[in-house]
Parts: structure tokens; sequence; C-alpha cells
């Protein structure tokens, strides 16, 4: 079992009405929570045995009010062994993040509202942050740093099919 831990401390206050956890097949279990700045733990989401069929929006009945300082932290385990009846290598391969299904990621998207409409910059520059905080972990091997590097250029020019299937899903 490998594990993957990634934080985003929030700039802001906010809602979330809903999340979206991702992996492929490879994906195992996969939590959300949120640390208040109290230190309250905020369970969000906790998917136990990973389907990837199961890979959908959660809404939430209530909104989850979340203060500026709390701290979002998603993990992810992932079975790469023979073992996994979802495997799809045989024999199992070294696997890296990426956009096809035999590659990996573990995401965990958040539908928010800012309590104050005009943060969307404090937003950005948040995720950009703990985007450089994870990709500047000295575990990450360097082929793994330049696929992430890749992937975020092509999602931020939008040429990646999944930047295109987000803002044209509106049809």
């Amino acid at each position: 079992c490998h594990q993957l831990t990634a934080t985003m401390e929030l700039p802001l206050d906010l809602s979330v009405i809903a999340v979206l956890p991702h992996m492929h097949w490879l994906g195992e279990e996969i939590k959300l929570t949120a640390t208040l700045p109290d230190g309250t733990v905020q369970p969000m989401i906790w998917i136990k045995d990973w389907n990837f069929y199961w890979q959908d929006q959660y809404v939430y009945e209530e909104p989850i009010k979340l203060p500026k300082g709390t701290v979002v932290k998603v993990e992810g385990w992932f079975d790469n062994t023979a073992d996994n009846p979802t495997q799809p290598s045989d024999p199992p391969q070294r696997v890296l993040f990426g956009m096809e299904t035999t590659d990996e990621m573990c995401l965990a998207i958040m539908q928010v509202v800012p309590e104050d409409p005009q943060a969307g910059s404090q937003l950005r520059t948040a995720l950009l942050r703990s985007f450089m905080k994870q990709l500047n972990d000295p575990t990450i091997s360097q082929e793994s740093r330049e696929r992430l590097l890749e992937q975020f250029s092509r999602f931020r020019s939008g040429d990646s099919d999944f930047t295109k299937a987000l803002f044209n899903s509106g049809g």
C-alpha cells in the first residue's frame, strides 16, 4: 500500500457545497478532512473501498462552513500489486501521475462558495502555493515532477481534456 497526502490552507472563509474525489484503478481508499484553526477536525468524505466507477460529485445536504486558516487535507492509498483485482497491468508496472486511466491521480475537487465573492484570486494563489509545495516535496522523483509540470502547463493553457471538459460542460 502506498499513501499520498496533500494539504492546502484556506486563505479566506468559504462554504463547501460538494466534493468530487478522484483516483484511478489502483486507488484503494481516499479521505478528505478539514482541520479548523481551533484544531477541530471536520470529516468531509472517506471512501474506504475505492471503486473507479464512484468518481462522482457528492453534494452535502448542508454546506460545510470553513473559516480562513483551515487546513484541508486529502489522503489517498494505492495498491499497485498483482493482488489488486482492478490492477490494469500484468505484471504490475511503475505508475506516475497522468490523465490516462492506466496512470494514477489522487484529487479532491471541492465546489466552494467564498464569503467574499471577489476572492477568486486568493483561492487561485492558495492552490498554486499548495501545488508548488507538493511539487517541491523531496520524495517526488524527477520523472514525476516533470509529468506534473507538463500536466499543469497543459491545464493552465487550456490544452487538456480535463480543462476542456471543465470549462465546456455547460454546453
